[in-house]
């Protein structure tokens, strides 16, 4: 499950782990992304699907400690929908970037010096993953955009596409914590 989840976290990542960017500045405040993954094999959905069925067959208290560890990391996740909801703080918004999830991430931005930029990048690990998205700001509560990511599994290579959609709540991020 773990890996599903890396794979599931790492496209919104990408797009909080931007380069500086130029107008327009993102909300500072709770925001929900949400994301279709899917996978040349179909390896990558059915894994997902696994990993949503082990959440709700968990007990209570051990779901709730999953969702507690992955709130510590500013992530607040829905299985169901694939969305996530995550808090950016004044400061971080303020940047025009955010930090990235991974620290065994590398990565790359260029923009066209207003609303879009593309991105590469390269992250190591077990499995290590590179890839490059494409990242479009309709405004400053809201984005669309692309990811594509090349990694393996279970020994064989595998190409994965992610659509993405941010959209801006609230200033108020209520209980879901900063990203670190």
């Amino acid at each position: 499950m773990k890996a599903s989840l890396r794979y599931l976290i790492l496209p919104l990542g990408l797009v909080l782990a931007g380069g500086a960017l130029a107008e327009p500045k993102l909300q500072p405040g709770l925001w929900e992304y949400s994301f279709d993954i899917s996978s040349k094999s179909g390896q990558i959905e059915a894994a997902l699907e696994q990993a949503k069925k082990m959440l709700q067959a968990m007990p209570p208290e051990q779901r709730a400690m999953i969702e507690q560890q992955m709130a510590a990391n500013g992530i607040s996740m829905n299985l169901d929908n694939y969305t996530a909801r995550v808090c950016i703080t004044p400061e971080q918004a303020s940047r025009g970037y955010f930090p990235q999830p991974n620290d065994d991430c590398e990565q790359t931005s260029s923009g066209n010096g207003k609303d879009s930029y593309k991105v590469s990048f390269s992250c190591e690990g077990e499995p290590p993953i590179t890839g490059e998205g494409e990242i479009r700001l309709l405004s400053e509560r809201e984005y669309r955009g692309t990811v594509t990511l090349n990694t393996t599994m279970n020994g064989q290579a595998e190409t994965l596409s992610a659509d993405q959609h941010g959209q801006w709540l609230a200033a108020d991020c209520g209980e879901v914590p900063p990203l670190p």
